[in-house]
């Protein structure tokens, strides 16, 4: 889905989709840059948990399409356990949300 196609969805479908707070206890998984993800999820967490090609704000250095998706961390031995993480770790992600607000 583009972003495009984001801007011109109805708020009511993007919030059935995925709530604001659904969209601030997120992860994402993309070939592409994060910040083009923001409109789906963005928080202060948000980052620490996905996986993105640009995850080290570096450009691919090249080659085969394996050797590319591993040094991208978009391989299997890098998703598997970034979903584990993310899964296992949210209560301690809830209670730092907790803190950042109680911090406002």
């Amino acid at each position: 889905m583009s972003l495009l196609s984001v801007t011109i969805q109805p708020t009511s479908y993007r919030q059935s989709v995925a709530s604001p707070a659904e969209r601030l206890d997120a992860m994402i998984i993309t070939n592409g840059a994060f910040k083009l993800m923001r409109e789906w999820a963005d928080g202060p967490l948000v980052r620490e948990y996905s996986l993105s090609s640009d995850w080290d704000d570096r450009w691919r250095t090249g080659g085969s399409v394996a050797e590319v998706i591993e040094e991208a961390h978009l391989d299997e031995a890098h998703i598997l356990p970034a979903l584990e993480r993310f899964a296992t770790e949210r209560s301690e992600r809830l209670r730092r949300f907790k803190e950042l607000l109680d911090g406002v």
